[in-house]
């Protein structure tokens, strides 16, 4: 606010009516003050100081949270929750239904929560929490608890419902058919249909579609719906219904010419076959009527809300029900009026409506609903702000349901508002409304500010040149001073907003004359001569404590004075003699609430009035615990500041000690130990203070430990530091001679255990403080991680937060990834932790890659070491991980099992007894159950025939699949402990029983071959044996020994003697031998040389005769187009008598 100053008593008396002015308008609302202002009967200096006050009045808004009472969110859709709050925040968590489980929470980047681990919930970076597939389950009451950058917790609650929207049904297809209408078949996966509808002859399509119909309505309780269902003429159909759970139902069905059966406990009524009511029996429906005729098909949906006719179902106006038509209420020019509408239907839409005389403007409208489960009933609300402009008249408001469906089932309320006269003086002879009275008025306003800036302007320079001692504020100079106490990036943009914008904001600032006093006269606010100023201003005025409020309010807003000037303008209102000292002290406290003024300008102000003895500790220590019981200031800030008192003498210990243990707020909330101790440490390098800062930590540790055996608590955690040869006492303690000696580490942890047990702060707002950034260097990484763990064995707070708070140390670089991991493992000492649980958050670690692969497989290495390990906790949580693709590898998890078994000292019939049980009943995947399963090849002393035939009869009673069976078999194979010639006769038995196909034991005795696991003679033994066995038909056995070939797994010279073989053995006919042979050729996968080497030797052995020979040799030669000349480099391999009867091709190609 500007003082205008002056001498004479003409200047000082309007100066006195502006602030007594100010007085009375400061509390009206900015609505009000425009409308007021612009009033036929305001003078021109009620006008300015009007104008004035507008400009300098009000004050910041605190910072809160701010969310709708209820929000609801559809079924099955993905939805964002969110509140209004300071982005700039340091924490916000999500809590449901008042429970003390955070389920989300965020922390710079840091994401965490039961919600998240369960992937039922999600957190933006803005706090804002995500439901991916809303569930029924969501439906609650959520908390948000938002941590401010500068330690205020604030939260507020959120109701969310769950709804069920009901959508329109749809045909999808519809075939004709001679005989009866179609067949019914169920809507697929996410379509929003009840039922599609498909002809069983599809031979011919419809020949159009009529437009489906959609609408809704309502209907009271046991009244019936007119419903026409099938449409007329339309001889086929089909009644069906959807409900609020998704749930859905066929009412009936029509075929040709016959009248379908009505059943319970719907109630139908019929003419002839045609529906044409019905009675639903349900609150909130949507029925589909589908007609067709065999060539048009066409749909009609109608949504119905059924009305609770037993309710009264009245709408109310602020508690003027429908049958109160006289309402009427006495009440201001601007204001909030609500209405209600009880009924068994939520969301139901309420609208206001006006006469027709246009006195009042309703601007806005606020919807919610709240529940009654008790009574399954809701209540239905409206919230509107109206505005009346005719003040001589009665204006009249109704309120209804805005649905015309829903309102012809209510009455309409109606109040009348009468407006409060002391608030509508308007002279009899007042002009009309018109804008160019209130354009002059203005005008004359800015005039007459003018003229009186330039009077004082004059005068002061007058002034200045009798008293020059008195001149000097230097622009540079305050902004200089903001600059070193500020925040050098708020400084930075703050200088750029002096380079842009006017000294003074709101109506007067256009005004040049006004602009040019103020930057002549910026010497006046010199931080260092502003109490001169301020001083001989206020002894002229004489101000009461709200101008004294509203000029310190002034100043507060001002860009151009610094933090120090402000402590400067406060100091000078408090020192004025003729002001009460607690009448300063409120205005002090209101600005501090308000954040005008930091905590230390507080105390420097204050302070001085403390030691001059003008107010007493008991008036700050009242006021204190006040705005910390209404939440105007955070624990944090108060037990700081009565620390600091206490350190400047300005408190006793006796003070101190009482103001702590009454507590400033609700019982969970009282300020801790833990501040006290933090506010010590904070002021270490004040060294004139040690001794009292040991005096008051040995007084907070007796007390401690006072309390502590006063409850009956037991001393266990005291104990346990005695044992570390650090006893928390009076006597040790007041040994130390400097504040160096002591163990802040050990002292804050004794803090903290005391505060969770105390039950004095919840583990949500203690790990918010502990990670606070200003805390981060003070509470190491070392410490944080042991108050972490002492709780989880307290079982003050979960496995799934220890490690989550564990991940927030070491993203913030507080502990090394070596000590994450150590500390990860720690509680696994303890047998109440379940290894699953812990399995299930090493995944969550290794797959957001805060663990690498080695930690992890290095972690469930160790775990059968521990008591709690079971064997079944153990192979679920490891195939839960296995399925999202967190693995380890082969070797490390024979090797942990192996040591388990070794331990366990578990006999084999035992084990696979358990992982048969383990199969069954966990349903893991067939990759771990083998794994599993080649364990057991790891016993040192185990008969591998005995666990092939066990595991055959797995295979028979398809406990293991085909395909992970043969993969073992192979994993027997390589064991050194069982005979190679005893296997592969196992699998012939398997062949002879039928237990496998030609397809599969072939696959299976190339993986044998690819594997290494038997030998080449052995294979093609094998191979053999299963042809002269009659175990495989010759034809999927020439093709396997293509497949041979093919991958190359045999060479030439043995491949080609085995086929050879087969022919002299007589296993094939030589008609299909042959046939083999060509196909070998013709695929290129004997060379020509060998091809001709391998017939040649055929024809010597007598296998075949020249007659069959020569088409073979003579094939090659055409392929290859061989010339003698090319022929006789290989001439010794064919026989000279077949040599004169082959057709060789000359240089050029030809024959």
């Amino acid at each position: 606010m500007i003082i205008l100053r002056d001498t004479e008593k003409e200047e000082s008396a309007h100066c006195k009516k502006l602030l007594a002015l100010f007085k009375r308008f400061s509390l009206l609302p900015i609505r009000l003050k425009l409308k007021i202002i612009t009033r036929k009967d305001m003078s021109p200096l009620k006008i300015v100081a009007s104008i004035l006050m507008i400009v300098v009045a009000g004050s910041s808004i605190s910072d809160a949270v701010v969310c709708n009472d209820t929000k609801y969110i559809e079924y099955d859709h993905e939805e964002i929750i969110s509140c209004s709050y300071d982005r700039t925040f340091y924490t916000v968590r999500w809590q449901k239904d008042n429970s003390t489980e955070t389920i989300l929470r965020i922390d710079g980047m840091d994401k965490s929560g039961s919600g998240l681990s369960s992937g039922k919930y999600d957190i933006k970076d803005d706090g804002s929490m995500v439901i991916p597939r809303v569930e029924f389950s969501h439906e609650g009451l959520y908390t948000i608890s938002v941590l401010q950058d500068d330690g205020h917790l604030l939260r507020d609650s959120i109701m969310v419902r769950v709804s069920v929207p009901l959508k329109d049904l749809t045909i999808h297809d519809c075939f004709l058919s001679d005989h009866e209408l179609c067949k019914k078949t169920d809507k697929s996966e996410g379509e929003s249909s009840l039922r599609c509808i498909q002809c069983i002859d599809n031979s011919k399509r419809p020949s159009q579609y009529d437009d489906r119909t959609s609408r809704e309505t309502y209907v009271l309780e046991g009244k019936s719906l007119p419903l026409s269902c099938p449409r007329p003429n339309y001889p086929f159909g089909l009644l069906s219904a959807t409900f609020s759970n998704r749930s859905s139902t066929i009412i009936m069905e029509w075929e040709l010419h016959i009248q379908p059966r009505c059943p319970s406990p719907w109630n139908c009524e019929f003419s002839g076959n045609d529906l044409v009511s019905i009675v639903v029996p349900t609150y909130n429906i949507s029925l589909e009527c589908v007609s067709s005729s065999g060539v048009m098909a066409t749909t009609d949906v109608i949504h119905v809300s059924t009305v609770d006719n037993s309710l009264k179902s009245v709408v109310s106006i602020d508690g003027c029900g429908s049958g109160d038509q006289m309402c009427e209420r006495t009440t201001g020019l601007i204001g909030n009026i609500s209405c209600s509408l009880l009924n068994n239907i939520p969301g139901i839409k309420l609208t206001f409506r006006q006469s027709e005389s246009h006195g009042v403007t309703i601007s806005r409208e606020w919807h919610y609903t709240d529940e009654n489960h008790s009574t399954n009933t809701f209540e239905n609300y409206v919230i509107s702000e109206y505005h009346i402009s005719q003040c001589d008249e009665v204006t009249e408001l109704s309120c209804s349901p805005a649905s015309v469906e829903i309102a012809k089932f209510q009455n309409t309320a109606v109040i009348h508002l009468k407006p409060d006269t002391s608030e509508c003086q308007v002279p009899k002879n007042g002009s009309s409304k018109t804008v160019t009275a209130v354009v002059i008025v203005i005008i004359v306003c800015v005039l007459m500010i003018s003229v009186l800036a330039a009077t004082f302007f004059i005068k002061r320079r007058g002034r200045s040149k009798r008293e020059p001692g008195s001149s000097g504020m230097n622009m540079s100079e305050i902004e200089s001073q903001d600059t070193d106490t500020a925040d050098p990036k708020h400084n930075e943009s703050t200088n750029t907003e002096h380079e842009k914008e006017p000294l003074l904001q709101g109506p007067l600032a256009t005004d040049g004359e006004f602009q040019r006093l103020l930057i002549e006269s910026k010497d006046l606010h010199k931080d260092t001569e502003v109490r001169e100023f301020l001083g001989k201003s206020i002894s002229n005025l004489n101000p009461s404590k709200e101008e004294l409020l509203a000029i310190a309010n002034f100043f507060s807003t001002s860009k151009w004075i610094s933090h120090k000037g402000l402590v400067a303008v406060l100091q000078t209102v408090l020192e004025m003699k003729q002001i009460p000292s607690k009448v300063g002290l409120d205005i002090v406290m209101e600005l501090f609430n308000k954040e005008k003024i930091d905590l230390n300008g507080f105390i420097d102000i204050t302070k001085m009035q403390m030691k001059q003895k003008k107010i007493k500790a008991e008036d700050v220590l009242k006021r204190l615990r006040i705005a910390t019981t209404e939440n105007k200031i955070p624990p944090a800030t108060t037990a700081e500041m009565l620390t600091k008192y206490y350190v400047l003498n300005l408190l006793t210990k006796k003070d101190l000690d009482k103001s702590i243990h009454m507590g400033f707020s609700k019982p969970k909330e009282k300020i801790p130990f833990l501040y006290i101790l933090l506010v010590i440490e904070e002021l270490h390098s004040e060294s004139e203070n040690k001794e009292k800062l040991i005096e008051l930590f040995n007084a907070i540790v007796a007390k401690l430990k006072s309390e502590l055996e006063y409850s009956g608590a037991e001393l266990s955690n005291f104990n346990h530091l005695e044992e570390s040869d650090l006893e928390y006492n009076g006597e040790a303690l007041s040994e130390l001679k400097d504040l160096e000696e002591m163990d802040f580490s050990k002292a804050i942890s004794a803090a903290i255990t005391f505060i969770v047990d105390g039950r004095m702060l919840d583990v949500d707002t203690l790990m918010d403080i502990l990670q606070k950034r200003s805390l981060k260097e003070k509470v190491t990484g070392t410490l944080l991680t042991t108050v972490l763990f002492d709780l989880l064995q307290n079982e003050k707070i979960e496995l799934y937060r220890y490690i989550s708070e564990l991940k927030t140390c070491l993203v913030a670089h507080q502990i090394s990834s070596s000590d994450f991991v150590r500390f990860l493992s720690a509680p696994l000492n303890d047998e109440k932790v379940c290894i699953r649980d812990f399995i299930t958050e090493m995944q969550d670690c290794r797959h957001q890659n805060v663990i690498t692969k080695e930690q992890y497989s290095s972690s469930l290495s160790s775990l059968p070491n521990y008591k709690q390990f079971k064997l079944d906790e153990f192979i679920k949580a490891y195939d839960e991980g296995w399925k999202r693709g967190i693995k380890i590898n082969e070797a490390n998890f024979r090797s942990l099992m192996s040591n388990f078994l070794r331990q366990r000292k578990v006999k084999l019939e035992d084990y696979l007894a358990e992982v048969k049980t383990i199969k069954d009943e966990c349903q893991i995947t067939d990759q771990v159950f083998e794994k599993l399963l080649s364990v057991a090849l790891e016993y040192e002393e185990i008969n591998v025939e005995d666990l092939i035939q066990g595991i055959t009869a797995w295979g028979k009673e398809a406990v293991i699949s085909p395909e992970r069976f043969w993969s073992f078999l192979i994993e027997c194979a390589k064991c050194d402990k069982i005979n190679t010639q005893k296997f592969l006769e196992e699998v012939k038995t398997w062949r002879r029983e039928d237990y496998v196909n030609n397809d599969t034991i072939f696959k299976f005795t190339m993986s044998l071959l690819k594997e290494n696991t038997v030998d080449k003679e052995s294979f093609l033994t094998f191979t053999m044996s299963l042809l002269k066995e009659d175990l495989v038909d010759k034809e999927s056995f020439l093709t396997f020994m293509m497949s041979l070939q093919k991958e190359d797994l045999v060479d030439k010279e043995s491949f080609l003697a085995f086929t050879m073989s087969l022919l002299k053995e007589d296993l094939v006919d030589k008609e299909s031998f042959l046939t083999f042979t060509m196909s070998l050729q013709k695929e290129d996968l004997v060379d020509k040389e060998s091809f001709l080497t391998f017939t040649m030797s055929l024809l010597k052995e007598d296998l075949i005769d020249e007659s069959t020979a020569l088409p073979i040799i003579q094939s090659v030669i055409d392929k290859f187009k061989i010339t003698k000349k090319d022929m006789a480099n290989i001439s010794d391999v064919v026989d000279k008598k077949l040599y004169k009867k082959m057709k060789f091709h000359s240089d050029k190609g030809d024959k």
